[in-house]
């Protein structure tokens, strides 16, 4: 047989890259006859929260409706740590809901930025200004109604649930570093594993009258790909009436945004949008991964990669 002129490399045969955004060294098989090239989706990553949801006794969807509680699941996702230890430095951050790879005019300052980096330490005292006792080895418990939110009685502790796709060891290691850093504050999350499209049957957009509103959080391991909608307005995911809006969000002010980015004349009123969605954190972003493409040696004409995952052999041609 003759060996293919363009593949891919499986993360776990990869070794390590020394940083993110560079290449590392390819695997010894294959050094010899191709070169290693990371390629970006034109996609977002994240898991949705349901807002609507009647787990944790009720209240598990107006916990996920208070910001301050998104915020402190978001500062403890360590991406950094993540993208090093699971994903060998072929990831970058994902803040929002422009992909931050490859760089485009829709990357706003809010996403590059980063408004709430990883901090454990913040997200305790986060937790704890909004009225939670936290004691170790249990969970976080509302000691003070009025200031922990609408909806979360004193006596709430902060016992999630989420379910997350089987068979991705990569996916299975970072859900194991996010249950764990959530601990360190007290919120306490029981995961369930169950297949890919398990996980997306399960994560419906809902309304509290539904008996299938009880699930609260859903990782299928990957976002949106923005295709074949390639600019990235939103309101496909975001918007509150739309159908691939898993979690149920829905904010006056995110909606107009929305609508002032598809018709608007300027980019501006997208970069308005995506800031102010970045601050609201409405879903938990996780990092986008690189896929690892090999190319023989002697190709000319396969990179620069296509972003929607499309190959073009009719650019392709051979060294003499």
């Amino acid at each position: 047989t003759t060996a293919p002129d363009v593949g891919y490399l499986p993360l776990e045969n990869a070794p390590a890259a020394p940083k993110t955004g560079v290449a590392g060294p390819n695997a010894a098989a294959l050094v010899s006859s191709y070169n290693l090239y990371e390629t970006y989706p034109w996609e977002t990553n994240y898991f949705p929260i349901n807002f609507n949801s009647t787990g944790d006794g009720g209240a598990a969807g107006p916990i996920f409706n208070q910001l301050y509680i998104r915020q402190a699941l978001t500062e403890l996702v360590n991406q950094p740590g993540i993208i090093k230890s699971v994903d060998k430095n072929y990831a970058v951050d994902d803040d929002g809901p422009v992909p931050t790879e490859p760089a485009s005019s829709y990357l706003s300052s809010a996403e590059t930025d980063n408004p709430y980096p990883y901090s454990a330490a913040d997200a305790e005292t986060l937790l704890k200004a909004h009225g939670w006792t936290i004691a170790t080895g249990q969970p976080a418990t509302c000691s003070d109604a009025s200031l922990c939110g609408a909806g979360i009685p004193t006596g709430t502790k902060l016992e999630l649930t989420l379910v997350t796709a089987s068979g991705s060891p990569a996916l299975t290691a970072t859900t194991d570093a996010n249950i764990a850093s959530w601990k360190t504050a007290g919120i306490y999350v029981t995961n369930r594993y169950m297949p890919f499209d398990n996980v997306l049957e399960t994560a419906a957009k809902c309304t509290p009258s539904q008996p299938i509103c009880d699930w609260e959080m859903a990782n299928w391991g990957g976002g949106w790909l923005y295709e074949p909608d390639v600019i990235p307005t939103g309101d496909e995911i975001f918007a509150s009436s739309a159908g691939s809006n898993s979690g149920s969000y829905d904010d006056a002010e995110n909606d107009k945004l929305i609508a002032d980015s598809l018709t608007s004349p300027s980019n501006s009123a997208l970069l308005t949008w995506e800031n102010y969605l970045t601050d609201q954190a409405p879903v938990i972003w996780q990092p986008t991964a690189s896929g690892l493409a090999e190319v023989a040696k002697n190709l000319r004409g396969a990179t620069p990669f296509n972003t929607l995952g499309s190959l073009n052999p009719e650019n392709w041609s051979f060294a003499s």
